[in-house]
């Protein structure tokens, strides 16, 4: 069992790091005061292989593993939670979901545009008052005349209103009767589909949510991702590849909250010394690595799992509850270390605070996750 990163990982997280701080970290605080989503810096990221990074080579991408991907992730989360939940929490996922479920033709059809940007996509799975409860689904799709017709609404949408395809998942008729759920491929210009941005958000703000509405919307057959025999296991492994990128975004947001504690540890005078060697300090700063570095080996392990197309559900499960509770304790403590310069707005410590407390819903509660632990630990299904 070897721990360390390949040559290429490290070439890969180098890069993201370098990108980060000198495209993504000077407008990181701005863009959120301005509620800006920043299409600008998602144009950058396509040259850099960051809008493909796990897509095939045959179809325009990196053709990286799971590992870079998490690395690649943790870096970006760094200097923007927004970023990095918009990119790898939404966009990559539909990719993912294309590579998984995806037929050929739709591969061909969507990918490359995606991995240049010049396909910007989310996932439409959340629904007013059931969340992800795919049994209460209000949204329909019902076969017509040789077309999908899709009615409903989708809320709490990363990318809702500025994506260009969607992945929605629905429930299915066909013949007058209820079949399922199935998952479709909807451009932004069809007829009868529109979204509204969620605005007065406290985190993310500039990341870009939005709810999205499907009045009649009617969608080619070859549209319709996989089959609707297959729905459920779709929106399993959609929300599996969400919650792998909120897990390693929130590894990226507790090392940032850890360095800029260490930062400022080693320059703030107190009694005549510098307050790292204060002890509660120092503890707070050993909590907060001793967390992330637990939270990034698990997410780390997920990552290996996925590369080797083995069963990683509970360690998904795992590193999705600790590392949301590594970022939110560590963000809490990364303000304390700071005293009262640390909640106020010339640092970017109380945007990571609000940042997480928003993106860790995402995809699920971690009270979910720590239940599906609980369930695969008693051996209940």
């Amino acid at each position: 069992m070897d721990f360390s990163l390949t040559e290429e990982q490290v070439m890969v997280r180098n890069m993201a790091w370098q990108f980060a701080t000198n495209s993504i970290e000077p407008t990181a605080t701005g863009d959120d005061n301005a509620e800006h989503f920043p299409q600008e810096i998602i144009g950058e990221m396509a040259p850099l292989g960051l809008l493909g990074s796990i897509v095939p080579q045959e179809y325009g991408g990196s053709g990286l593993d799971y590992i870079s991907h998490a690395i690649i992730i943790e870096g970006i989360a760094r200097a923007s939670l927004s970023i990095a939940l918009s990119v790898f929490g939404s966009h990559s996922v539909v990719e993912e979901m294309l590579m998984t479920w995806g037929s050929d033709q739709q591969k061909q059809r969507y990918l490359p545009l995606m991995c240049k940007g010049e396909l910007f996509s989310c996932c439409a799975l959340n629904e007013p008052g059931v969340g992800t409860d795919v049994g209460n689904f209000g949204s329909w799709a019902e076969l017509s005349q040789g077309w999908w017709v899709i009615n409903g609404e989708k809320v709490f949408v990363v990318n809702g209103g500025v994506s260009t395809l969607i992945l929605a998942v629905t429930k299915v008729s066909k013949n007058g009767g209820e079949r399922g759920l199935g998952a479709f491929l909807i451009t932004r210009d069809v007829a009868g589909f529109s979204s509204q941005d969620t605005v007065t958000k406290n985190g993310l703000r500039a990341c870009n949510i939005a709810n999205v509405y499907f009045r009649g919307c009617r969608v080619p057959q070859e549209n319709l991702l996989g089959s609707i025999e297959n729905g459920n296991k779709i929106v399993e492994s959609l929300l599996h590849g969400i919650n792998f990128s909120i897990a390693a975004s929130c590894v990226g947001v507790a090392q940032a909250c850890i360095d800029a504690s260490i930062k400022y540890a080693e320059e703030r005078q107190a009694f005549g010394r510098t307050i790292g060697k204060f002890d509660m300090i120092q503890e707070m700063i050993a909590d907060m690595t001793i967390g992330t570095e637990a939270a990034r080996l698990l997410t780390y392990q997920v990552a290996d799992l996925k590369t080797r197309k083995q069963p990683f559900s509970k360690q998904l499960a795992m590193a999705r509850y600790l590392a949301s509770d590594v970022a939110i304790r560590a963000a809490t403590d990364a303000i304390l270390v700071h005293g009262a310069y640390g909640f106020g707005k010339d640092l970017p410590l109380e945007r990571y605070f609000r940042d997480v407390a928003e993106a860790i819903e995402d995809g699920g509660s971690p009270l979910i996750h720590k239940l599906t632990v609980a369930r695969h630990a008693l051996g209940i299904s």
